[in-house]
């Protein structure tokens, strides 16, 4: 996901990219030239369209896949912290 800001006269305009995945298309086609566009939700906000596109469904095994390397990663992440660091986290966070 790359997030794109800009300011305008003390406006801030937020815009999100996300790339959509081929082998999860949110367009169906059905056999011919014709593509039919398929959403989980459409919201009108004055001159915009916002169509939403959910994620394809997971059984309960993927999600837990799923989970497992995002906990993988997290601990990664601490894990390459210097040990200085960690403990100053540790130590703010048990004040709390």
């Amino acid at each position: 996901m790359h997030l794109c800001n800009q300011k305008l006269k003390n406006v801030m305009i937020m815009t999100v990219y996300r790339v959509v995945l081929r082998e999860h298309p949110h367009i169906y086609n059905r056999g011919d030239d014709s593509m039919e566009e398929k959403y989980d939700a459409t919201y009108y906000l004055e001159n915009t369209i916002v169509h939403v596109v959910a994620p394809p469904s997971m059984t309960t095994a993927e999600k837990e896949r799923v989970l497992r390397e995002i906990y993988r990663h997290a601990w990664d992440i601490w894990n390459s912290l210097p040990v200085e660091e960690r403990l100053r986290i540790n130590a703010e966070y048990d004040r709390k």
